[in-house]
């Protein structure tokens, strides 16, 4: 994981992970949150590269990708299913496993209080 300053990038800070990253996204002010191939959800410092915490086995396969609301962190994964876990304390609050293949994105509508989940279509 690398944060990486746009005027002239320059790399500010970065972390390694005990297997590939597949995905990152911001958290609060001061957090970032990645994806690894190992299933877990780790969490680091955004000033120095700090881990910070971890869910483990958040996906049986890949973490695809993550959103962050307001209460919650939203995962999807590699097993097509989509994980909700409390911003607060990490702990796992819900599972919807709707989708056959993994998710490719999630989107949190700031304005109406729901969620999007993308994963490819279906073919029948």
């Amino acid at each position: 994981m690398r944060i990486v300053d746009l005027t002239d990038y320059s790399v500010l800070v970065s972390a390694r992970g005990p297997s590939e990253g597949t995905c990152v996204v911001w958290f609060g002010e001061d957090k970032v949150l990645t994806g690894w191939a190992d299933g877990a959800l780790r969490i680091y410092a955004a000033a120095d590269g700090a881990p910070m915490g971890q869910i483990p086995k958040c996906h049986r396969g890949r973490v695809t990708c993550i959103a962050v609301g307001q209460e919650f962190i939203f995962t999807g994964g590699d097993d097509g299913a989509m994980r909700v876990w409390s911003a607060h304390n990490l702990e796992f609050v819900a599972q919807y496993s709707e989708h056959g293949k993994a998710l490719t994105a999630l989107l949190v509508d700031r304005y109406i209080p729901s969620l999007r989940l993308f994963s490819p279509p279906r073919r029948f």
